[in-house]
């Protein structure tokens, strides 16, 4: 179900928020398949640990 405040509005982009019926907005809407979701979760937690690794030998 996808709540709307009439049946033509575009409704209001999920990730940044803004008016879809003002303006497009640049975000990437990319619905993952359920299969591989586990594994995006495992591959986005290793990119951040690496980024928190190599910020710490950066102090």
């Amino acid at each position: 179900m996808k709540p709307l405040c009439k049946d033509e509005c575009a409704g209001l982009c999920s990730i940044c928020g803004k008016d879809l019926n003002l303006e497009e907005c640049g975000c990437q809407k990319e619905e993952v398949d359920p299969r591989w979701a586990e594994l995006l979760k495992l591959k986005n937690s290793n990119k951040e640990k690496i980024t928190t690794n190599r910020n710490k030998g950066r102090k």
